[in-house]
């Protein structure tokens, strides 16, 4: 069996990390990074491992690449803390590892999100492709401060299992998470000389909306599938209003440097 490293980045996710790394007990080396956890995180990640850093936040793909170059495995797991392993994944993943050569450096792995209570099977959601299990000399994370991903250098296959992502155990939470990523991700558009305008307002979260509970069949995820075409809307509207803010802020400030009174 060629070994493996389990990494996790981790901020207050005492309530998900014990279940992340149970479901992958044949694990090598665990990894946790933690950045400045006041829940218990920490203690938690102790109780599975002595490889327990703490890391300041610089944003998912800065951080989550500060964990990569922890591992010293052939093979690296990277996981969100509210991630787990289905047992038809688990053993697809011990079948690469027990592999004499690698048939490839990579693997993406279908990723299924529970929303209130419900597997979503549609909504834009499902399928949900990504790369999580790559050798550890071919493996690095991208730098964006959200929607990182990890890539791989050379050949990359799917697994067969499902990773569960038990994204928030509630709305409150899910809308504040939600709040998080639509703030980062406004920056990270403004930096590239995007704005938002009245149509980004208006049309953008309505289209969002269609498209996740019409398009891809949000309907028949039931009343979740509702509420969550309606929070996906949202996220697409204060993303976008937090953009027309920093542009705005922007424009202020430059017309008081050229001393214009408005």
């Amino acid at each position: 069996m060629q070994s493996l490293s389990l990494v996790i980045i981790t901020k207050n996710e005492a309530l998900n990390l014990a279940r992340c790394i149970e479901s992958v007990p044949f694990a090598d080396e665990i990894i946790v990074v933690d950045s400045e956890s006041t829940d218990g995180t920490r203690e938690i990640a102790l109780r599975y491992t002595k490889h327990v850093f703490r890391v300041p936040w610089k944003g998912f793909g800065p951080t989550k690449q500060a964990a990569l170059k922890r591992a010293t495995s052939d093979w690296v797991l990277s996981l969100d803390a509210d991630e787990a392993l289905d047992e038809e994944l688990a053993r697809s993943i011990r079948d690469v590892l027990g592999q004499g050569a690698p048939v490839a450096m990579g693997y993406r792995i279908q990723r299924m999100s529970m929303f209130l209570g419900r597997w979503i099977k549609h909504s834009g959601w499902y399928p949900d492709l990504i790369v999580r299990l790559g050798r550890r000399s071919a493996l690095t994370c991208t730098s964006e401060s959200v929607h990182e991903r990890l890539e791989v250098a050379g050949t990359v296959l799917e697994l067969k299992g499902h990773l569960l992502h038990y994204t928030a155990p509630e709305l409150s939470t899910y809308v504040q998470k939600m709040h998080l990523y639509a703030d980062l991700t406004a920056l990270k558009k403004f930096e590239r000389g995007r704005r938002a305008g009245i149509s980004d307002l208006c049309v953008r979260p309505l289209y969002k909306f269609c498209y996740s509970y019409l398009v891809r069949l949000g309907f028949r995820d039931g009343i979740p599938g509702l509420i969550l075409a309606g929070v996906s809307a949202y996220y697409v509207f204060i993303q976008y209003a937090r953009l027309w803010e920093l542009g705005h802020e922007t424009s202020n400030t430059s017309a008081a440097l050229n001393g214009d009174p408005k």
